[in-house]
Protein backbone atom coordinates (compact mmCIF):
# COMPACT_ATOMS: atom_id res chain seq x y z
CA UNK A 1 0.00 0.00 0.00
CA UNK A 2 1.60 3.26 -1.31
CA UNK A 3 1.24 6.05 1.01
CA UNK A 4 0.12 9.61 0.42
CA UNK A 5 3.10 11.63 0.53
CA UNK A 6 3.44 14.15 3.01
CA UNK A 7 2.40 18.02 2.78
CA UNK A 8 5.92 19.24 1.83
CA UNK A 9 6.81 16.41 -0.78
CA UNK A 10 2.97 17.70 -2.85
CA UNK A 11 4.13 21.53 -2.31
CA UNK A 12 7.75 20.94 -3.81
CA UNK A 13 6.09 19.22 -6.58
CA UNK A 14 3.64 21.75 -7.45
CA UNK A 15 6.37 24.23 -7.80
CA UNK A 16 8.16 21.95 -9.70
CA UNK A 17 5.58 21.41 -12.57
CA UNK A 18 4.57 25.59 -12.20
CA UNK A 19 7.93 26.07 -12.99
CA UNK A 20 8.11 23.97 -16.22
CA UNK A 21 5.07 25.06 -17.42
CA UNK A 22 5.86 28.74 -17.04
CA UNK A 23 9.46 28.00 -18.88
CA UNK A 24 7.32 26.28 -21.99
CA UNK A 25 5.47 29.86 -22.19
CA UNK A 26 8.04 31.78 -21.56
CA UNK A 27 10.17 29.90 -24.50
CA UNK A 28 7.07 29.87 -26.60
CA UNK A 29 6.72 33.63 -26.08
CA UNK A 30 10.81 34.23 -27.17
CA UNK A 31 9.88 32.07 -29.86
CA UNK A 32 6.85 33.58 -31.38
CA UNK A 33 7.82 37.03 -30.62
CA UNK A 34 9.06 39.19 -33.64
CA UNK A 35 11.06 42.27 -34.22
CA UNK A 36 8.37 45.32 -35.29
CA UNK A 37 9.16 49.00 -36.41
CA UNK A 38 7.09 51.81 -37.11
CA UNK A 39 8.30 54.99 -39.01
CA UNK A 40 6.60 58.56 -38.95
CA UNK A 41 6.75 59.24 -42.16
CA UNK A 42 7.07 56.58 -45.18
CA UNK A 43 6.21 58.42 -48.23
CA UNK A 44 6.87 62.45 -50.12
CA UNK A 45 9.65 62.91 -48.13
CA UNK A 46 11.50 66.01 -49.12
CA UNK A 47 14.27 64.86 -51.79
CA UNK A 48 16.57 67.24 -50.76
CA UNK A 49 16.76 66.13 -46.67
CA UNK A 50 13.78 65.05 -44.43
CA UNK A 51 13.79 63.49 -40.64
CA UNK A 52 11.71 60.21 -39.83
CA UNK A 53 11.39 58.81 -36.32
CA UNK A 54 12.13 54.77 -35.89
CA UNK A 55 10.40 52.97 -33.20
CA UNK A 56 11.10 49.61 -32.46
CA UNK A 57 9.66 46.71 -30.07
CA UNK A 58 10.30 42.85 -29.62
CA UNK A 59 14.10 43.14 -30.60
CA UNK A 60 16.82 40.39 -28.43
CA UNK A 61 18.12 42.51 -26.79
CA UNK A 62 21.61 40.83 -26.41
CA UNK A 63 21.97 41.50 -29.92
CA UNK A 64 23.13 44.60 -31.38
CA UNK A 65 21.48 46.24 -34.51
CA UNK A 66 21.53 49.56 -36.67
CA UNK A 67 18.77 50.70 -37.75
CA UNK A 68 19.14 52.83 -40.84
CA UNK A 69 18.20 53.77 -44.29
CA UNK A 70 19.34 51.34 -46.74
CA UNK A 71 18.51 49.73 -50.18
CA UNK A 72 16.35 46.89 -49.77
CA UNK A 73 17.34 44.14 -51.82
CA UNK A 74 14.45 41.49 -50.69
CA UNK A 75 13.54 39.42 -47.76
CA UNK A 76 16.28 37.48 -46.47
CA UNK A 77 19.26 39.53 -48.00
CA UNK A 78 21.39 42.09 -46.11
CA UNK A 79 19.45 45.36 -46.75
CA UNK A 80 23.08 47.34 -48.54
CA UNK A 81 24.04 49.76 -49.33
CA UNK A 82 22.86 52.28 -46.18
CA UNK A 83 22.62 55.86 -46.66
CA UNK A 84 25.74 57.49 -45.04
CA UNK A 85 27.33 54.56 -44.34
CA UNK A 86 27.25 52.37 -41.37
CA UNK A 87 27.66 54.91 -38.56
CA UNK A 88 29.23 53.16 -35.71
CA UNK A 89 29.95 56.66 -33.96
CA UNK A 90 26.01 57.61 -34.35
CA UNK A 91 27.29 61.63 -35.33
CA UNK A 92 26.57 60.97 -38.92
CA UNK A 93 22.49 61.18 -37.96
CA UNK A 94 21.77 58.92 -41.10
CA UNK A 95 21.71 55.54 -38.83
CA UNK A 96 21.89 54.88 -35.18
CA UNK A 97 23.36 52.22 -32.64
CA UNK A 98 21.14 49.78 -30.49
CA UNK A 99 22.87 47.49 -28.02
CA UNK A 100 23.21 46.93 -24.29
CA UNK A 101 26.08 44.43 -24.44
CA UNK A 102 28.40 46.26 -27.42
CA UNK A 103 31.97 45.63 -27.19
CA UNK A 104 34.29 47.92 -25.06
CA UNK A 105 34.65 50.48 -27.86
CA UNK A 106 31.15 50.66 -28.08
CA UNK A 107 30.41 51.79 -24.39
CA UNK A 108 29.37 55.16 -24.70
CA UNK A 109 28.70 55.07 -28.66
CA UNK A 110 25.57 52.37 -28.63
CA UNK A 111 22.27 53.04 -27.07
CA UNK A 112 21.24 50.19 -25.21
CA UNK A 113 17.55 48.64 -25.38
CA UNK A 114 14.30 49.99 -23.22
CA UNK A 115 11.73 47.39 -21.84
CA UNK A 116 11.28 44.97 -23.86
CA UNK A 117 13.59 45.35 -26.55
CA UNK A 118 12.30 48.64 -27.67
CA UNK A 119 13.92 51.65 -29.09
CA UNK A 120 13.21 55.22 -30.92
CA UNK A 121 15.32 56.91 -33.17
CA UNK A 122 15.20 59.91 -34.90
CA UNK A 123 17.39 59.95 -38.70
CA UNK A 124 18.17 61.99 -41.25
CA UNK A 125 17.62 61.25 -44.82
CA UNK A 126 18.07 62.31 -48.75
CA UNK A 127 17.33 60.86 -51.83
CA UNK A 128 20.46 61.01 -52.88
CA UNK A 129 23.53 59.92 -50.77
CA UNK A 130 26.68 61.82 -51.17
CA UNK A 131 28.56 58.85 -49.56
CA UNK A 132 27.27 56.06 -51.81
CA UNK A 133 25.96 57.55 -54.76
CA UNK A 134 22.97 55.89 -53.85
CA UNK A 135 19.39 57.09 -55.35
CA UNK A 136 16.75 56.29 -53.73
CA UNK A 137 14.46 57.70 -56.54
CA UNK A 138 15.69 55.13 -58.40
CA UNK A 139 15.69 51.71 -56.40
CA UNK A 140 14.06 50.79 -53.57
CA UNK A 141 14.93 52.20 -50.20
CA UNK A 142 13.61 51.33 -46.62
CA UNK A 143 14.01 51.93 -43.18
CA UNK A 144 15.99 49.32 -41.74
CA UNK A 145 17.04 47.09 -38.28
CA UNK A 146 19.66 44.58 -39.23
CA UNK A 147 22.21 42.65 -36.99
CA UNK A 148 25.18 44.96 -36.08
CA UNK A 149 28.97 44.17 -37.12
CA UNK A 150 29.62 41.30 -34.56
CA UNK A 151 26.73 39.52 -36.11
CA UNK A 152 26.86 40.13 -39.70
CA UNK A 153 24.93 36.92 -41.01
CA UNK A 154 22.29 37.29 -38.24
CA UNK A 155 19.11 37.76 -40.24
CA UNK A 156 16.85 37.30 -37.37
CA UNK A 157 16.94 40.99 -36.49
CA UNK A 158 15.98 42.25 -39.66
CA UNK A 159 12.72 44.12 -40.23
CA UNK A 160 12.03 47.08 -42.88
CA UNK A 161 9.19 49.84 -43.41
CA UNK A 162 9.69 51.28 -47.00
CA UNK A 163 10.20 54.76 -47.67
CA UNK A 164 9.41 57.04 -50.98
CA UNK A 165 10.28 60.74 -52.09
CA UNK A 166 8.31 63.31 -53.59
CA UNK A 167 9.06 64.45 -57.17
CA UNK A 168 11.88 67.39 -57.61
CA UNK A 169 9.72 70.22 -58.21
CA UNK A 170 9.60 71.01 -61.69
CA UNK A 171 11.80 73.78 -63.10
CA UNK A 172 10.40 76.52 -64.02
CA UNK A 173 9.60 76.77 -68.07
CA UNK A 174 11.39 79.21 -69.48
CA UNK A 175 9.34 82.43 -70.48
CA UNK A 176 9.91 82.67 -74.27
CA UNK A 177 9.04 86.62 -74.91
CA UNK A 178 7.18 87.07 -78.24
CA UNK A 179 9.44 89.58 -80.17
CA UNK A 180 7.79 93.13 -80.33
CA UNK A 181 5.86 93.34 -83.64
CA UNK A 182 7.84 95.52 -86.17
CA UNK A 183 7.48 99.17 -86.30
CA UNK A 184 4.88 100.17 -88.87
CA UNK A 185 5.80 100.85 -91.93
CA UNK A 186 6.12 105.29 -92.31
CA UNK A 187 5.19 105.63 -95.48
CA UNK A 188 6.62 108.95 -97.11
CA UNK A 189 4.48 111.43 -98.98
CA UNK A 190 6.30 113.49 -101.40
CA UNK A 191 4.27 116.86 -102.40
CA UNK A 192 4.19 116.93 -105.78
CA UNK A 193 6.22 119.35 -107.56
CA UNK A 194 4.03 121.95 -108.96
CA UNK A 195 5.42 123.42 -112.30
CA UNK A 196 4.02 126.89 -113.30
CA UNK A 197 4.57 127.59 -116.79
CA UNK A 198 3.22 131.22 -117.93
CA UNK A 199 1.86 130.78 -121.29
CA UNK A 200 2.11 133.74 -123.59
CA UNK A 201 -1.16 136.28 -123.36
CA UNK A 202 -3.08 134.74 -126.04
CA UNK A 203 -4.08 137.04 -128.99
CA UNK A 204 -7.63 135.21 -129.22
CA UNK A 205 -9.65 137.20 -126.69
CA UNK A 206 -12.14 134.61 -124.77
CA UNK A 207 -15.38 135.73 -125.77
CA UNK A 208 -16.88 137.66 -122.60
CA UNK A 209 -19.15 137.09 -120.67
CA UNK A 210 -22.99 138.69 -121.12
CA UNK A 211 -22.18 141.14 -118.37
CA UNK A 212 -18.96 141.69 -119.48
CA UNK A 213 -20.00 141.98 -123.42
CA UNK A 214 -22.22 144.60 -122.59
CA UNK A 215 -19.88 146.81 -121.13
CA UNK A 216 -17.40 146.30 -124.06
CA UNK A 217 -20.02 146.60 -127.07
CA UNK A 218 -20.93 150.26 -124.95
CA UNK A 219 -17.79 150.99 -125.34
CA UNK A 220 -17.07 150.23 -128.72
CA UNK A 221 -20.64 152.05 -129.42
CA UNK A 222 -19.06 154.94 -127.33
CA UNK A 223 -15.57 155.19 -129.19
CA UNK A 224 -17.27 155.14 -132.75
CA UNK A 225 -20.03 157.54 -132.08
CA UNK A 226 -17.29 159.62 -131.27
CA UNK A 227 -14.42 159.38 -133.44
CA UNK A 228 -11.02 161.34 -132.42
CA UNK A 229 -9.61 163.99 -134.54
CA UNK A 230 -7.43 163.01 -137.71
CA UNK A 231 -3.88 164.07 -137.84
CA UNK A 232 -3.37 166.62 -140.31
CA UNK A 233 0.45 166.48 -139.92
CA UNK A 234 0.03 163.23 -141.98
CA UNK A 235 -2.46 164.84 -144.33
CA UNK A 236 -0.15 167.51 -145.36
CA UNK A 237 2.97 165.38 -146.18
CA UNK A 238 0.32 163.07 -148.40
CA UNK A 239 -0.93 166.27 -150.08
CA UNK A 240 2.97 167.39 -150.64
CA UNK A 241 3.69 164.02 -151.84
CA UNK A 242 0.98 164.34 -155.03
CA UNK A 243 1.77 167.76 -155.39
CA UNK A 244 5.27 166.46 -156.23
CA UNK A 245 4.45 163.83 -158.12
CA UNK A 246 1.64 165.60 -160.02
CA UNK A 247 4.27 168.08 -161.19
CA UNK A 248 7.07 165.56 -162.35
CA UNK A 249 4.95 163.98 -164.40
CA UNK A 250 3.84 167.57 -166.43
CA UNK A 251 7.30 168.10 -166.72
CA UNK A 252 7.87 164.55 -168.65
CA UNK A 253 5.35 165.09 -170.71
CA UNK A 254 6.54 168.47 -172.25
CA UNK A 255 9.72 167.03 -172.60
CA UNK A 256 7.99 165.06 -174.88
CA UNK A 257 5.97 167.44 -176.78
CA UNK A 258 9.05 169.33 -177.22
CA UNK A 259 11.02 166.68 -179.12
CA UNK A 260 7.75 165.58 -181.08
CA UNK A 261 7.62 169.51 -182.56
CA UNK A 262 11.08 169.77 -183.42
CA UNK A 263 11.42 168.34 -187.39
CA UNK A 264 14.07 166.23 -187.99
CA UNK A 265 17.23 166.99 -190.70
CA UNK A 266 16.30 166.02 -194.31
CA UNK A 267 20.26 165.39 -194.94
Amino acid sequence: MVEDPSPRSRTAWALAVTTFVLALLAGAGQATAAPRITVSKTSGLNPAGDTITVNGTGFDVTKGIYVAVCVDNGPGQVPTPCLGGVDTGGSGGGSAWISSNPPSYGNGLATPYGPGGSFSVTLTVAAIDPVTGTDCRRVACAAVTRADHTRTGDRSQDARIPLSFAAPAPKPTPTTQAPPPPPPATTTTVAPTTTTTTAPPSTTTAPPSSAAATTTAAEITETAAAPTAPDRTGWWLGGGAAVLAAAAVLVVLRVRRARAATPSDPS
